[in-house]
C-alpha cells in the first residue's frame, strides 16, 4: 500500500504525518533532531521507498543528516 508522508522541519525537531491511499492520516509524530537514534527508528517504521514531502524554510536546508 502506498504511504504519503509529510514532514514539517523545525530547528530542533520535525513533525511527521503519514497518510494512506484512502486518505486516513496517522497521528502526528514529533521527533527531536538531537536524538538521532529515535529519528532513524521512526524513519524505519515508514514504508520502504516512500517519498517524504518536507516543509522547511531556507534556513534549515541541508542542516539535518541522519
Amino acid at each position: 500500500m502506498t504511504e504519503f508522508i509529510g514532514c514539517d522541519m523545525h530547528k530542533k525537531y520535525s513533525v511527521f504525518v503519514s497518510m494512506n491511499e484512502a486518505g486516513q492520516a496517522q497521528p502526528a509524530v514529533r521527533v527531536e533532531h538531537a536524538d538521532r537514534q529515535a529519528f532513524r527508528q521512526y524513519l524505519g517504521t515508514l514504508t520502504k521507498g516512500s517519498a517524504v514531502a518536507v516543509e522547511t524554510t531556507g534556513t534549515m536546508r541541508g542542516r539535518l543528516s541522519c
